[in-house]
């Protein structure tokens, strides 16, 4: 099923919330790999208020991989951490930087890496090749719209 047959966005961004957060995070993974460049590097390069991303990114790239794990997972889950609390202070731009930077840190191996012997479940397959049948408009405000919604989540 193409997620033109499927409709809207939320939708979408339902689906994607529906996978483990492990899985969600090689999801964004092949996603970056995917197309990650193309919808990331004006936004990398391009956003206000560069002073949380700046002092955020180096902060996770120094930590354990366990840990660079644990802050990964924390944000997709929503834990109330200082890293997320500062994450979910940002604006979507940064939040969008954030995870690129964070991608090409894999791609540099200072940020742990998907491990060689993962697969993808074949829910994940179907839900990344249904993306390829997205036009990019719609790829771009999918993942504009998982990014800005990750970090501490409110208690109010």
């Amino acid at each position: 099923m193409t997620f033109s047959a499927v409709g809207n966005l939320e939708q979408v961004a339902e689906r994607f919330q529906k996978f483990s957060v492990d899985n969600q995070l090689a999801l964004l993974w092949y996603i970056y790999e995917d197309f990650g460049g193309a919808i990331s590097k004006k936004d990398s390069t391009d956003v206000a208020g560069h002073d949380a991303l700046d002092s955020l990114v180096p902060e996770v790239q120094q930590m354990t991989p366990d840990e660079q794990l644990q802050i990964m997972r924390d944000l997709l889950a929503g834990a109330n951490t200082p890293i997320n609390q500062t994450y979910s202070d940002m604006d979507t731009p940064n939040k969008l930087a954030f995870w690129y930077r964070l991608a090409q840190g894999m791609d540099q191996k200072a940020v742990i890496q998907v491990p060689s012997d993962y697969s993808l479940p074949s829910e994940g397959q179907e839900f990344l090749k249904s993306l390829n049948g997205m036009d990019f408009d719609r790829k771009v405000i999918f993942i504009r719209n998982v990014v800005s919604q990750l970090g501490a989540k409110s208690n109010n």
